[in-house]
């Protein structure tokens, strides 16, 4: 390439303020045109150590177990149990795109990361259920709750202070050949309250603190209508005001009361941010735009 000719380069970097920190070398380029790609899995570009929920996007260190940091009445199937139909009805698995491929060949979605264009070895897995269907009976559970976890929020000085957040997930429908019905599911946010009950032990009354919890907001049920592209992944958003420094905890819900084929879901790069209230600044970053069946409440962005 003769001297003087236009390059471009593009850098794909978790954070665009980051470009030549902490790094060393040389580069000589002229007429050099820079393209800043950020990759952020989160609903806040840019803030990548912010989310409140642990292991959001399924990638699990080593030492860690998966079933100590979040909670589901699905069956985990190890991942190196994944085999043909290996993950049934009634089952979830932490997957890449070829063990969910492996289990099932209509199971063909890759990791949310990975679709925006920002390839890493680290982000690879995602959350799978088999879900049920037809559970109308009496006695039956009509949906299954395929995550839930619980953290603390953020404490902050000066008594009762209301913060707002962000909450993003992102969904994807796998469906089946035949007779397949809408995946529908729901979010439930709680925080944890306590109030003085009285009860009569070894003959006298006592007072004891209990803790409960208690539903402040909620994402009504809503249809995941993602196609068979593997990156075709559904965003579902929603802003909440909460006090400062409190336990929370968030469910995810899996209709299961529908009838027909279907029903199998996965779950990837789930996030919980502190973000800031009032009207979007031109320059500041935007939370994940709607799409198919999203929830968002709008008058919250992210923080900087």
């Amino acid at each position: 390439m003769p001297v003087g000719s236009q390059v471009t380069v593009e850098f794909i970097t978790g954070d665009c303020d980051a470009i030549g920190q902490g790094h060393s070398g040389y580069v000589y380029l002229d007429n050099f045109c820079l393209s800043c790609k950020e990759c952020n899995e989160w609903c806040c570009p840019g803030k990548h150590d912010s989310n409140l929920i642990h292991y959001g996007d399924f990638e699990f260190p080593a030492g860690v177990v998966a079933a100590d940091e979040f909670q589901t009445q699905f069956t985990l199937v190890d991942e190196g149990d994944i085999t043909p139909n290996a993950i049934g009805p009634g089952f979830g698995a932490l997957a890449t795109h070829d063990e969910a491929y492996l289990n099932c060949p209509k199971w063909d979605a890759d990791d949310h990361y990975h679709c925006q264009g920002c390839d890493s070895p680290q982000k690879i897995h995602f959350w799978t259920v088999n879900g049920k269907t037809c559970q109308t009976c009496a006695s039956c559970r009509h949906e299954s709750n395929v995550w839930s976890q619980i953290f603390d929020l953020p404490h902050r000085k000066g008594g009762d202070i209301v913060d707002n957040y962000l909450f993003c997930m992102h969904a994807k429908n796998f469906p089946a050949c035949c007779f397949n019905k809408p995946l529908r599911v729901r979010v439930q946010f709680l925080r944890q309250v306590g109030h003085w009950v009285a009860r009569w032990i070894h003959g006298h009354w006592v007072w004891q603190y209990q803790l409960d919890w208690t539903v402040v907001d909620n994402i009504p049920l809503t249809t995941v209508a993602t196609t068979a592209d593997p990156c075709d992944w559904q965003a579902i958003s929603k802003n909440l005001s909460l006090m400062s420094g409190q336990p929370f905890q968030i469910k995810i819900f899996l209709d299961e009361s529908t009838c027909g084929d279907g029903n199998d879901l996965a779950l990837d790069d789930i996030s919980f941010q502190l973000c800031q209230q009032g009207p979007p600044h031109p320059d500041q970053p935007q939370p994940v735009p709607e799409e198919r069946g999203s929830v968002n409440s709008g008058g919250c962005s992210c923080g900087k």
